[in-house]
């Protein structure tokens, strides 16, 4: 008898948590930029579980005090890395992403600083 109540209790607490909300926690695109040997920077970012199928990328470079360039010709929707072969060896580049969806991008995070 005690022993179909507490599997019956362990089946009802499983289907409990089966159902409940999925728990997130609140990030970053987590940018990251590696100097490659030959020049220019591998800039990888994250692509969140929340993005829509459709999602759209566009990276921007800061070198120094000069303004934002975007690094893609076109937004990457396939791909959540890139070579920046511009980026200029001895400078300490600022890259940020900003989305969007067949809309104007959405609002960039912060420039992330990385050594080159």
């Amino acid at each position: 008898m005690i022993r179909t109540v507490v599997v019956v209790t362990v089946v009802a607490l499983l289907a409990v948590d089966a159902r409940g909300e999925r728990q997130m926690e609140n990030l970053s695109r987590g940018i990251v930029a590696v100097p490659l040997r030959e020049g220019g920077m591998f800039v990888s970012w994250r692509m969140f579980g929340t993005d829509a199928d459709d999602v759209r990328f566009n990276v921007y470079r800061r070198q120094g005090e000069g303004p934002a360039v975007r690094v893609n010709p076109t937004p990457l929707g396939t791909a959540t890395s890139l070579i920046d072969a511009a980026a200029t060896a001895g400078t300490t580049p600022r890259y940020h992403v900003r989305t969007g969806i067949a809309r104007p991008m959405a609002r960039p995070q912060r420039f992330q600083r990385f050594p080159s």
